[in-house]
């Protein structure tokens, strides 16, 4: 009881959940937005670009959402600790959540460049031309999961603390870099060197890195400093709450979005026009993703928070106002 001396107890009106939710809501719409701009070059690249970046672009989305998942330890534990009011148990599981998550985002890099570089995904495709577009494109993009992992690591944390205003800024300083690349390295406008669907991929790559680094040093000097003092030794009793919390839900969301994706794969086989619609119209999906990000991953802060400061009698009525 005498961490929680002097402790603020998690405010859960509306107002204060909204101030958490929307800015995680209105993150994803921008990068809901940079989907948008992202298919608007390819389809003026042409049919092929689309639909070969299009399918890499899923079997990249797959994996991230693997990653996804492993962040989602992070920000329990970082809640947890903080209805707790123990900041060196917080500092601790994200150290030791975003080790796991790095780890993660390697080992799934390794796989998917791996499996590229064997000729592996060429299974999946039926069409010689699609499979030309897809393996550079994913030769790219897959070096994406690395920086990924970092952003994940870091939001993960930024959720667990509510302090979620910074997920705002950092998709948009992604989303204008990328859109401007696009624009240069897909088109070639503005002096850029035109390389199609493989410009795409370079442009989405260097938004996340460039996002990644100012996540890093957004949390270094201002979000959470403790976590970056010192060369803590690995907690295995840490990691293993960590991977305990996130292995189900990675298995969950990768499951779950391969199965999506495979669709697509089949529609490759049926045609390219077919195709290059199912494309189009998957937006409807990552439009209903966005509503409920930022609520989904609202609701699991405030019950891990609550759950900290021992308040699980009110579990049921703020989750109520959250639905």
């Amino acid at each position: 009881m005498s961490m929680l001396q002097g402790h603020v107890a998690f405010q859960t009106d509306l107002r204060n959940l909204l101030r958490i939710a929307v800015p995680i809501s209105l993150g994803s719409l921008v990068q809901f937005l940079v989907v948008l701009t992202d298919n608007f070059f390819l389809s003026r690249a042409g049919e092929l670009e689309l639909n070969g970046a299009g399918n890499a672009g899923l079997v990249y989305l797959t994996f991230t959402m693997v990653v996804s998942g492993g962040s989602v330890g992070i920000q329990i534990l970082v809640a947890r600790f903080k209805g707790q009011n123990n900041p060196t148990q917080m500092a601790d599981a994200f150290r030791n959540g975003r080790l796991g998550v790095g780890a993660l985002g390697l080992s799934l890099a390794a796989i998917a460049l791996g499996v590229n570089a064997l000729g592996g995904w060429k299974l999946l495709l039926a069409t010689p031309e699609v499979r030309a577009v897809f393996e550079p494109f994913l030769s790219i993009r897959a070096w994406g999961l690395i920086p990924f992992s970092v952003l994940m690591a870091v939001e993960a944390d930024w959720i667990g603390q509510a302090k979620t205003k910074p997920i705002l800024l950092l998709a948009m300083l992604m989303a204008s870099t990328n859109v401007v690349l696009d624009a240069m390295w897909v088109e070639g406008l503005w002096g850029g060197t035109r390389m199609g669907a493989q410009g795409a991929a370079w442009a989405s790559l260097t938004a996340e890195t460039l996002g990644a680094l100012f996540a890093w040093q957004w949390a270094r000097r201002r979000t959470h400093p403790a976590g970056f003092v010192g060369w803590a030794p690995i907690h295995r009793p840490v990691l293993h709450q960590w991977w305990k919390l996130s292995a189900p839900v990675m298995g969950q969301f990768g499951m779950t979005i391969a199965t999506w994706a495979s669709f697509f794969f089949f529609v490759e086989r049926v045609g390219m026009m077919e195709l290059k619609v199912s494309h189009l119209t998957r937006n409807a999906f990552m439009l209903a993703f966005v509503v409920c990000s930022g609520l989904g991953q609202t609701t699991r802060t405030v019950v891990s928070t609550l759950i900290g400061e021992g308040r699980q009698r009110e579990l049921l009525p703020t989750i109520g106002k959250l639905a």
